[in-house]
């Protein structure tokens, strides 16, 4: 009962502090959230507009593309994917040491907006229906949630960067991390179980593309 007791308080208090979080900071969401969006539509209409030219091997995705060609299994996909958004974490965070840096950190979002769209486009052109429901279904959903935990983590450590500008506090800090650890776990906890989730339907993803082949 105590155990209950002692997680229902924790889940309210991080709930609270997350609440807290999105409404402090929801300009810089709104902002952000609408870079996403420009890239998401500027990557559409860049893989449409050479929808005659587009090949497979065209496709950003390297790890699908492996797997597609049946190069990796399922479970290669998912430690590849959380390899590379670690190392993608690593880069925000070594931005966030001087506030002149945070253009890379928009840039990099527009450029995963960008590549999200690309190859939802390019398997909708190469798959057509079979494209079609893989990218509703499997592939769109859980990266436009790894998208949000990316913006998530890009808020966080922006604010860091300026907050150490302002203060002086060091970046190597564990105020932010106390100050943020429930945004933090979420951001990791959105993550891992997006890739985890879509490296168990990735078998899926065969067969989808053999409905559109065929």
């Amino acid at each position: 009962m105590a155990k209950s007791q002692k997680l229902s308080r924790l889940f309210f208090v991080a709930s609270a502090d997350i609440k807290e979080h999105f409404s402090r900071y929801k300009w810089i969401y709104v902002i952000l959230i609408s870079v996403c969006i420009a890239g998401i539509i500027a990557g559409f209409v860049a893989g449409f507009r050479k929808a005659e030219d587009i090949a497979l091997e065209d496709l950003p995705d390297s790890t699908l593309l492996s797997f597609i060609n049946k190069d990796i299994t399922a479970f290669s996909v998912f430690f590849s994917r959380i390899f590379s958004f670690i190392g993608l974490f690593m880069l925000v965070w070594a931005c966030s040491f001087s506030s002149y840096l945070c253009f890379i950190t928009i840039i990099l979002l527009i450029y995963r907006s960008f590549l999200l769209a690309i190859n939802c486009a390019i398997l909708i052109v190469l798959y057509k229906m079979g494209g079609i429901i893989n990218v509703v279904l499997i592939f769109l959903p859980f990266h436009l949630i790894v998208l949000f935990a990316l913006l998530m983590w890009c808020v966080i450590c922006l604010e860091q960067s300026f907050s150490c500008r302002r203060t002086g506090i060091s970046v190597f800090s564990s105020y932010f991390i106390k100050q943020h650890r429930s945004c933090i776990i979420t951001c990791f906890c959105l993550v891992f179980f997006s890739y985890l989730l879509e490296s168990m339907f990735m078998p899926y993803i065969s067969t989808l593309v053999l409905i559109g082949v065929s």
